[in-house]
Parts: C-alpha cells; sequence; structure tokens
C-alpha cells in the first residue's frame, strides 16, 4: 500500500527533523558539519527554499522552513537527504551497507508565512554542542555554541 502524501502548503512554516539510525552519529569531525553545509548550499541552489534556520547535533538535525511551492518541501529533503546519505557513505566505504537515517524525514507544521510560528520546546531546548546555522538570504551564516 503506498504511503499517504505530505501536504506542505507553500504558505506554511515547518519544523523539519530526521535522525540516525539506531541513533548513529551523523557528524562526527568538523569535516561532516562542513560537508552537510556545503550539500545545504547546494540543495538551496537546485531546490529554492525559505530556511528560518537549522540546528545540526550529532545524531540529528531540525530545520525550521516554509517552501516556496506545494511540492517544493518534498524535493528539497530528498535532495538534501540522498546526497548527504552518499556522500557520508563514500569515504567511510560503507556503500550498500544499509540506511543511515532511521526513517523518512517528520515534518510539523509550526505557523503560516507572515503569521505567528510557534517552535516546539524540543527545537528550542537543544543542547549547547550544537552547531546551528542562520540563513539570510539563502546563504548560512554560521555559529557553533559551547558548554
Amino acid at each position: 500500500m503506498p504511503r499517504k502524501a505530505r501536504v506542505a502548503l507553500g504558505v506554511m512554516v515547518f519544523h523539519v527533523l530526521n535522525r540516525g539510525v539506531k541513533r548513529r552519529q551523523l557528524f562526527e569531525t568538523q569535516a561532516d558539519y562542513d560537508a552537510i553545509e556545503r550539500i545545504i548550499t547546494e540543495t538551496l541552489n537546485k531546490c529554492p527554499m525559505r530556511i528560518c534556520g537549522c540546528c545540526l547535533m550529532p545524531n540529528h538535525w531540525h530545520f525550521v522552513m516554509s517552501p516556496e511551492g506545494d511540492e517544493d518541501l518534498g524535493l528539497f529533503m530528498q535532495w538534501l537527504s540522498v546526497t548527504h546519505v552518499k556522500r557520508w557513505q563514500k569515504p567511510r566505504n560503507v556503500v550498500g551497507e544499509g540506511h543511515l537515517y532511521q526513517a523518512r524525514f517528520k515534518s510539523f507544521p509550526i505557523g503560516r508565512l507572515n503569521g505567528p510560528v510557534l517552535l516546539f520546546p524540543s527545537l528550542v531546548e537543544v543542547p549547547l554542542t550544537m552547531l546551528s546555522f542562520l540563513f539570510r538570504n539563502d546563504r548560512p551564516v554560521q555559529f557553533c555554541l559551547k558548554s
């Protein structure tokens, strides 16, 4: 039976997340964080997206984003996730050895564009060892919080 289609209207703001399978670390080194930053930038060039923020933690990530069109969220996340998996597996020589992410990305509507946005407490109360990005004019501005 096919899975239920997502509703991701271009006027909505979404909290989007995914995590590594079996709590696997997605980001082990600074090079891993640099690689995902490049992938995010490449994905923005292929699939325009309004990104309000991004948090990358060792075994999962969060985005707050608003798609430009009704189909854009799925296309953006598909390109980002597939590209990340391929580039993560190849240097580790684990291509074909199983999943990197525990499931398809999760997305929750948290508001409307130009309206109030409710940020989930789980997104706001993240550990201080995270690497975060703010996006201005579709370009990431990186900052790292140390505990």
